[in-house]
């Protein structure tokens, strides 16, 4: 009961602050601009192969893999997204210390992810609408599920939650409909 009631909250995106009014900028215009600042976007020039500074991806059989040290670029657009549709599983390799905003959202035929160990954060929306991503472990290590992370996955029923996690955003889980089996870590601090 507890659980659910959790799920709801998160869901509802509870404890967002109202302006106060006296803001100078509008506070949509300010949250795009503090996001700007905050986010880690690729740049320009991003070669065909890159997906962080010193990360590589590539695509085999239906399977992409990400290596290399540090950080993923937060995304707008993937640097594989037109090939989406034939994506069936990510691995995400050791060394690699987040995955970005929005990197495999909407890949309708995403079943399985194998997440390293170095992960530390998961970026908002990294896998919302893979509407069949079943079950998912987060390894001990990643402190943050961001915003919307798994929204409409509504194939998930399962997802394992160390306690290293501190942090789950707004809707991180919303519209996960199977979802039965998900027990909050004990270190949470936000939801």
């Amino acid at each position: 009961m507890l659980f659910a009631a959790l799920l709801l909250i998160a869901a509802a995106g509870c404890g967002a602050d109202a302006p106060n009014g006296d803001e100078t900028t509008a506070p949509e215009e300010q949250t795009h601009a503090e996001d700007a600042v905050s986010r880690n976007l690729p740049p320009a020039d991003l070669a065909e192969d890159a997906c962080g500074e010193d990360l590589t991806w590539s695509l085999s059989y239906g399977t992409l893999t990400v290596r290399g040290e540090g950080e993923m670029y937060d995304f707008e657009t993937p640097p594989w997204s037109s090939e989406r549709d034939s994506i069936t599983r990510v691995e995400i390799r050791d060394g690699v210390t987040s995955i970005g905003e929005r990197a495999f959202s909407q890949c309708p035929k995403l079943y399985t992810i194998q997440i390293a160990k170095s992960v530390q954060r998961i970026g908002a929306y990294a896998f919302s609408g893979s509407t069949t991503l079943g079950s998912v472990k987060i390894p001990d290590g990643v402190e943050a599920i961001e915003e919307g992370c798994f929204e409409g996955c509504s194939g998930m029923w399962n997802c394992t939650i160390p306690d290293s996690v501190t942090k789950i955003g707004a809707r991180a889980f919303n519209l996960c409909d199977k979802l039965s089996n998900a027990p909050l870590p004990a270190n949470l601090e936000q939801i």
